[in-house]
């Protein structure tokens, strides 16, 4: 099931769940993100950008 939604949504141009919720860890307001936590969200958001930049060039 996990598999399939996290398919579709990229399909979509969405985030998978993983990567949201490693955005959403790093950027919530009563969190101090260690250097480690804000690297992966960073390269979560970087991968989910470019992805969708060349979803949208096809």
């Amino acid at each position: 099931m996990w598999d399939w939604y996290n398919d579709e949504i990229t399909k979509a141009g969405g985030l998978t769940f993983k990567a949201s919720s490693l955005i959403a860890k790093a950027l919530h307001p009563d969190a101090l993100p260690s250097e480690e936590i804000r690297l992966e969200a960073f390269k979560a958001f970087s991968a989910w950008k470019s992805d969708r930049d060349a979803a949208k060039r096809r």
